[in-house]
Order: structure tokens, then sequence, then C-alpha cells
């Protein structure tokens, strides 16, 4: 019953909600007329003198004439749109301007010109025309091409291009006001070529035929109905093809678009029912042309008499016989009565406009932007760039397209925000416009992105080379240059003066190595720029000087200071090595006495032996100077030093005592004692051991360098005490010195590591040869133990020659071994010793299965065998079974485990029970596994016999019981 009452009480609702969607949707469209309607008089003035020119409508001499037009109606400023040429929109985009042509009356012309084909139109002797629309101003009109032409056969032709004055005269200085338009006058003996470009009228100005019949106010979740008639103002013969009506699906950014239907008159309806709120929606026309103007949100569509506005929310949505007493009349305020009404119609002639916010307008130009590429980018528009009260805005591409993806518009802030792509320049032309319930005003600016140049971060220190170095390399550091965008640089290497490099010099721009021979000379400094380039070609530089030296000559080794005795004879040659030469030129020597310009007159000097003689006079003692100066190919460069020439008469004698020297076995020794130890002139040395016997055999003595040298022998150590002897021709002398000659004992550089091994496998190890040096680099022996000085264990051998250690591990486990090894040389105490830890594994026990559950009853015995298969110890070791509780307790005392065999046995008690039993398994290295299975007691008998009794007892009650009931059923 409740189904079909529910069916019924559903198909009523459906039925009344069909009645009620049919009651809503009937026919509302009225009467309609064809041909011209009967428009009110100022229409019909100003459509008399209207002239359609293509898209436009312009008119002359009777913009302000109020004689014609009545005082009532001062202006006939609508622009009338050529519904004939409209055609259904196939994008939402906003409107383009385009180039539209305007055509004035010339001579033998006559009104009106159907359509304007041509792109351009000539015309002559006009004083002036007039254009006059909709809510354009001057700045709207913009001459796209102009081009004057005069004399006798209008053949001398200049275009704009040429005489730029010419497009000022007429914009600006032949522009005057007219009231609803502006006037440019033009020399009436010339010819004129001019294209003109308009931007879409504020207002767009539509026509009903009728009040609409009935309708409902557009909010949320209502119904949309528009019925709208439009005529061609200068031509009413004329009925339209296209328009719509477009509307935004609710959550989505999808606009959806249908035409404006015809019922085969002149009147084209829009009869939707959708659901979404008031601002979704907007009216668009398409020109044939292809230009789309858009008026959204309920603005700038307005009927003739300039009084209501027909966008969504503020339509004439009332009966013409009354007012719907559930209707607000249009968002105006509760309906009252039929004649409230009327007041939206505006036949009462009251004002019914509720919008008291004055009409949007540019203050101030909004400023072109520049931002950089690959950073963030943020604007905010200044508040007073438009005026005109609550306003909203909105942003997007000039041609009308969105905002590029990386740039985000915020109108609650006026705010631009975003991250600028990644590419060198780019200009988007931005559209702003300020919307309030009176129309709407837009301003263009634009976001320049343009890449910087490299920073200089670090600046390239300047660099020096030498003529001599072989080659010369340095490498620019790359923190020399930032890219304020991240991009790659590029770089090149020149002279500062914008030169090329020297043939010399190469430069690597990957590696910013710059490499090569420096060339032989006296030294240059050349100045470099490096340069880097971006990805967009943007660049910035840094100068850095590489001075090229020829050093001068240095001392490397002192000169030998002479002593001799009078009439002796002065032999001395300095040795090459005494002078060097960074570039290795050949050096040129000059010798003279220090503070004069020449030698003692005894002395001569031999430059290219680098030799001194001469004969000490007999008369002559004392000390001479000598200053000795070397130069290179550069005359510049030149490096001096001395050494003395002492003649003396006396014996030698000891100065000074020679230090006690110490040797390295197995190394080379090189000794050469002070020459000023003894004095005396020019003097001869020998030397032996200091008991007269000679030199060891590996000890050398040259008594012209005083040098002792030789290869010490390998030993464990050796004490050797030598004598040197100076003598001339007066006496000599003696001086005595100690030389040990040392062993030094292992050194240990490393740590040995410690080792880990399985039990049962092979192993090896060999320890490293730089363990442990001999400083002598003699042979170095090794031995190994365990760390308290035992044998190695049986398993494991060690191969000293090799420092190898092998064996197969054991099959048990063990304590860890600290193996210590000992490294000697051929002195019996010159030993060091290093320990590593071995350590024997093994795998642990797995369980590789488990044991089932048991179940047995109280007051009987338990017999389980567990399966200790369920272990595996994979090296074979052997295991050891314990069995415990869960929870680690004892088995119950009445439980008995058996490790050997793996049986459970025992009584089990009376009363049910469960244990949780745990058997682990435990090899001989410790490595234990378990496996957990449950003995689950159900209670039991205290004793079998009564069990029987009582069994009997049940019965027989039982039969006794049935018998008692035959019995009682048969009585």
């Amino acid at each position: 019953m409740k189904f079909f009452l529910s069916f019924f009480f559903i198909c009523f609702l459906i039925c009344h909600t069909s009645l009620c969607a049919n009651r809503d949707s009937g026919d509302n469209h009225g009467d309609t007329v064809d041909g011209l309607p009967n428009y009110n008089s100022r229409s019909l003035i100003c459509g008399l003198n209207w002239v359609r020119q293509d898209k436009v409508y312009f008119r002359e001499n009777v913009l302000n004439d109020t004689s014609i037009l009545g005082s009532n109606y001062p202006e006939c400023d609508p622009v009338y749109l050529n519904p004939k040429i409209f055609t259904p929109a196939q994008n939402h985009a906003e409107w383009m301007a385009s180039r539209r042509v305007l055509q004035a009356k010339g001579d033998g012309d006559s009104y009106p010109q159907d359509r304007v084909e041509a792109e351009g139109y000539e015309f002559s002797s006009l004083t002036w025309f007039g254009v006059a629309g909709g809510e354009w101003d001057g700045d709207s009109l913009e001459i796209v091409k102009y081009i004057m032409c005069g004399g006798s056969d209008s053949s001398n032709c200049v275009s704009d291009d040429e005489d730029p004055d010419m497009r000022n005269y007429v914009m600006d200085d032949g522009k005057s006001e007219t009231g609803s338009g502006y006037a440019y006058n033009f020399w009436s003996s010339y010819k004129y070529h001019i294209d003109f470009k308009f931007a879409q009228p504020k207002t767009l100005f539509i026509k009903p035929e009728h009040p609409v019949a009935s309708g409902s106010h557009f909010h949320e979740g209502s119904n949309i109905m528009y019925i709208m008639n439009y005529y061609e103002k200068a031509y009413p013969t004329r009925q339209p093809e296209w328009a719509y009506v477009a509307y935004r699906k609710e959550g989505s950014e999808e606009w959806e678009s249908y035409p404006l239907e015809s019922s085969g008159d002149s009147t084209y309806t829009y009869l939707k029912t959708r659901s979404a709120t008031c601002d979704s929606y907007y009216f668009m026309v398409k020109t044939e042309s292809g230009d789309i103007w858009r008026y959204p949100e309920n603005q700038n569509l307005l009927t003739t008499d300039g009084v209501h506005n027909y966008g969504a929310c503020s339509g004439d949505h009332y009966e013409e016989s009354g007012c719907d007493a559930s209707f607000d009349c249009g968002g105006l305020g509760a309906c009252r009565s039929s004649e409230y009404c009327q007041c939206i119609k505006g036949y009462a002639g009251q004002s019914c406009d509720t919008c008291d916010d004055t009409h949007p307008n540019v203050d101030n130009a909004i400023e072109d932007r520049t931002g950089e590429p690959n950073t963030y980018f943020e604007f905010v528009f200044p508040e007073d760039s438009f005026v005109g009260d609550s306003l909203e805005f909105k942003a997007t591409l000039e041609d009308g397209e969105p905002l590029p993806k990386w740039l985000e518009f915020l109108p609650d802030g006026r705010n631009f925000t975003g991250n600028t792509p990644d590419y060198c320049e780019g200009i988007y032309n931005i559209s702003v416009t300020a919307t309030n319930c009176r129309g709407e005003a837009t301003d263009f600016f634009e976001i320049h992105i343009h890449s910087q140049n490299p920073s200089v971060e670090n600046n390239v220190p300047d660099q020096n080379a030498n003529s001599a170095t072989a080659s010369w390399e340095y490498e620019i550091p790359e923190d020399t240059f930032s890219d304020p965008h991240n991009q790659q640089l590029d770089y090149t290497l020149e002279e500062a003066s914008g030169g090329d490099l020297p043939d010399w010099l190469t430069f690597d721009k990957k590696t910013m190595i710059i490499s090569g021979d420096t060339p032989d000379g006296c030294g240059e400094t050349i100045d470099f720029k490096i340069i880097a380039t971006n990805e967009c070609g943007f660049t910035n530089s840094d100068i850095f000087e590489l001075e090229i030296t020829n050093e001068a000559p240095t001392v490397k080794r002192s000169l030998d200071d002479q002593s001799i005795i009078k009439n002796e004879e002065l032999d001395y040659t300095f040795l090459a090595e005494c002078f060097h030469d960074r570039e290795n030129e050949d050096l040129t020597y000059t010798a003279v006495e220090q503070s004069q310009t020449t030698l003692p007159s005894w002395v001569s000097f031999d430059p290219d032996q680098r030799r001194f003689t001469g004969t000490a006079p007999d008369a002559e003692t004392g000390q001479w100077i000598i200053e000795v100066t070397a130069t290179d190919s550069c005359s510049s460069n030149t490096k001096s030093t001395t050494f003395e020439i002492q003649i003396d008469n006396s014996a030698p004698s000891k100065a000074y005592e020679i230090d006690d020297q110490e040797a390295l076995a197995t190394q080379y020794y090189d000794f050469i004692f002070d020459v000023d130890t003894f004095t005396g002139g020019s003097l001869t040395y020998t030397a032996e051991q200091s008991d007269g016997t000679d030199l060891p055999d590996w000890l050398e003595f040259v008594d012209a360098d005083r040098n002792f040298k030789g290869q010490v022998p390998d030993g464990c150590g050796t004490h050797i005490d030598l004598k040197v002897t100076a003598q001339n021709s007066q006496g000599s002398a003696s001086e005595s010195f100690g030389m040990d000659v040392v062993n030094d004992p292992i050194s240990k550089n490393q740590d040995l590591a410690d080792q880990e091994v399985h039990i049962k496998s092979e192993y090896e190890y060999i320890f490293n040869s730089t363990v442990f040096t001999d400083p002598e680099e003699g042979t170095i022996t090794y031995t190994a133990t365990l760390d308290d000085g035992s044998s190695l264990p049986d398993w494991l051998e060690f191969d000293a020659a090799e420092r190898k250690f092998s064996g197969t591990a054991p099959n048990e486990c063990g304590d860890p071994l600290t193996i210590k090894v000992t490294a000697k040389d051929s002195c019996e105490d010159n030993d060091a010793s290093g320990k590593f830890v071995l350590t024997l594994n093994d795998y642990p026990v797995q369980v590789i299965g488990e044991n089932p559950d048991t179940r047995i009853t109280g007051n009987t015995q338990l017999d389980y065998k567990f399966d200790k298969t369920v272990f595996q110890d994979y090296d074979d070791l052997p295991l050891e079974y314990t069995a415990e509780q869960k929870t680690g307790e004892d088995l119950p005392s009445w439980m008995d485990f058996d490790s050997e065999t793996g049986e459970f046995t025992g009584l089990a008690p009376v009363k049910a029970d469960f244990f949780i039993i745990k058997v682990i398994a435990t090899d001989t290295c410790g490595n234990t596994a378990e496996d957990i299975f449950n003995i689950n007691i159900q209670k039991g008998s205290e004793d079998d016999d009564d069990d029987i009794v009582s069994s009997a007892n049940h019965l027989l009650f039982s039969i006794i019981s049935f018998f008692a009931c035959l019995l009682l059923f048969a009585f």
C-alpha cells in the first residue's frame, strides 16, 4: 500500500512538477511586430539622420541640433550594430579590435551606401564629418594609414610616413568635440586616403519588442528565461541572423553558448533552463569581420531608452498584467503593486536605476614593468589607476587570451605574481579591466622580460710566469663569474686591447685552463681579458695581468775562501754550480777586488774557466776580498758574491773543532768539514783513523774538497775515531772527531687488520709489506706466534717470506685467536711487532619445520615425541636440546623431557589446562634456535571405575523412566 501511495504521490509530484514546468514554460512571447517598431520621436529622428558604413554608423550636421531633435533628446549617440552580419561565435575569447573603414560623403555620393568592401577610400570637398557612437571617446579612433593628395590632378601624394605632421594635424589640431563624437577637419582642396581602427563600443544598445511575458529572477538555483528582439536602426526591413547568450558551468571555467533562435519573425529568443549564479552569464555578439564583442556580468546591455539593463540579474522579469507577489521585481525590492513593476519598465516616467556607482575610467595609466628570466615577479598596480565605485578587476592578455601560465592575477590585491620563464627576451601585453554596475574601463601595460649580464664575483688575480718555464699553466677559478639567471656561461680569452692571444698561448674554454711554453727573452707584461657570455648573449669581462720575467742568476753555493803564504802559488777554480740561472742561460763572469774596479795586480782571472791564479808577493801579507759577478743574457740580470784570499806566513793551526758524526747503516754518507777549521794560508789535508791506521774501505776522503764520503755497510753499529791533518810549508795541525755507524730499529707504520674465518672454510691473509719498514732498507724477517708466545694452532700456517697466513679452519668453535707478528732486521734487538685478532665464526642453527600441537584428556598418560629434525645446523655441529615453558619457567612437575629421544612423558592432571612448550636447540658454539608447540589438556575423571558405574546408573535410570512413561500413558 505504501508503495502504491508513494508511487501515486511521486506520480502526483511528477505530474504536478510537469504541470508546473509546463506552466512556467508556457507561451510568453507575446505579439511580434514586423518592420520598424513604433519608436519614440527621438529614435525616429535619429534614425533618419544615421548613415551606415559597414560596421559603424555616423552622421553629419545634426549632432547638436536641438531644433530637430527636441530639447528632451539633445543627443543621438547610441550605436546600433547591424544584426544582419552577426555570426555564431566559435569561441569565447574577449573581443579583439580590428580595422574598420569609414567613408565620408564626397561629391556625387548618395546615402545610404549598403556595404563598403574596399580597405581605404578617397574623399574630397568635405569640410568635416563626425563619428558618433555609444560611449566612444576620441581616443578610441586611431588613424591606421593616412595619405593626402593635392594639385590640379591630385597626383602629388604624401603619406604620413613621409610627413608625420599631417597625421598630427588631422587627429589633434583638426579634431573638435561635437557632443556625441568628434569632428575631424580636412582641407577641401585635397583628397585623402584614410584607414581607421575602432575599439569596442562600451555600451551595446538593444531594443525589446515587448516586455517578457513571464520569468523569474536570476539567483542561485533558479531558471533562466530571456527573450530579446533585435532591429537594425537604419534598415528596419532587415532581420538579424544570429546572436547568442553564453553561460558558465557551475564550478568550472568552461563556457557554453546557445544561439538566439528565431521564431520566424523579428523576435529572437534565448530560452534555456539552467541552474547557475547571476555573474556566470554574459551576452556576446560576433561581427561578420570576426570581431567579438562581449558584455559580461549584467553590464552594458541597455535598452534604447537608456533606462533598463537587460543583463542577467536585472532583466524585466515580471508579467505585463501585474506582479507575482513572490517576485522582487528584478531585484529592486519586494513587489508591492503592478505600478511598481511598470516603474521598472519606465512607463511611469520614474527613475528606476538602482546603480549608484560612477562609471569606471582610467585615471592614471599603468606603467610598463620589467622582469628578469627565471626570477620571482610581483607587481601591484596603483589603486588610483582607475576611478569609479565598487570596482572589480580582471586581467588578460591584450588580445583577450588568458594570462600566461607563469603569471597569476589576484584581483582583490591588484597583484600580479609568478616565476618568470627562463628565456632571454619577451614582451607581454597585459589588459586590466575595471568593472562595476555602470560599465567597465580597460588599461594596457607591458611586462618586459629581459636577461641581465653575468656578474664578476671574484677578480682574476694577476699572474707571473718565467721565461725559462718549459710549460706555464693557469686555471681561471670557476667562481670568477656568476649568472643571475643560472644560465650556462661560455668563455673567451683575448688580449685586453682586443687582439688575438700570443701564438705560444692557448685557452681551453671547457676546463678554463690557459697554457703554453713561455718564450725566451728578458721579460714582458701582457694584459688579458676573460669574457663570460650567457645563453642570451649578454656578457661581462674581467682583466688580469700576466708578467713574464727573466730572473737574475742566484748564488747556489758559496765560493771557498783561499789561504796561501807568501811566494806561494794561488790556483783556485770555483764550481759552475756556485751560480744558478733559472732560465738555464749561459752565464758570463767578472771579478774585481771589492770596492775596486780591478783585481790585485798579482791575481789573474779566466772567466771561461772560472779560474783565479797568481803568486803571492814576498812582501805581501793580509786579506783580499774578491767579488765575482755572474750575468745572464739580459745585461741587467746580475748576481755577485765574494770570497777571501788570505796571505799568511805562519804554520797551520786549528781554529774550530769538527763535530762528531753519525752514519746510518746501508745509507750513503757525505760530510765536508768547514774551510775555517784550520788557519795557515793555502793548506793541504790528509785523513786517517786516530790510531794511525787507514780509513775503513767504505770511507773515502777527498782532500781538495775536505770531503768524507762512502756507502755505509749494513751492521748493528760501530764507532770510528778519525783524524784530519792540515799542513803548509811552515808546518801542520790536526783535529780528531768520532763517527758512530748506527742501525735504526724496525718501525711499525700500520696496524694489522683483524680477521674472521668460518669454521671448515679455507683461510688466507697476506699483510702488506709497508706495515713494517727498516730505515736502513735492510732485509726484514718475520715470525708469528699467539699473543702469549705459544705456537700457532696446527691448522694455521705462516709463510714468512710471503707474509701469508693460510689454513682450513676446524669444525669447532673457540675463543678468538690473538696473533702476534714480529719483524726483525740483521740486528738482534732491532725488532717491532703487531697484533691482529682472528675470530672463528659458524652458521646459526636454523628452524626448517615445526612440531604439531597435541591434545590429551586429564588423568591420562602423556606420550609426545618431539621431532628434532625441525632444527638444522649447517656446520653439522652437534646439538643439545632443552625444554621449558614459553614464559621461561620450568616444565610442570608432572612432565618429563628426554633430551636424547625428544620424548615428553607424564601423567596429566585431571583438571583442564593449557601449556605452551618451547624446545631450544644449542650447538657447540652457543648458537641457539627454538620451536614452540601447545599441549591442551581436557578435563578428565578422578577415577575410571566411577565413570563406569555412573554410566550404568544413567542407563538404568533412563530405562526406568522410559517404562514409567509407558505405564502412565496406558492409564
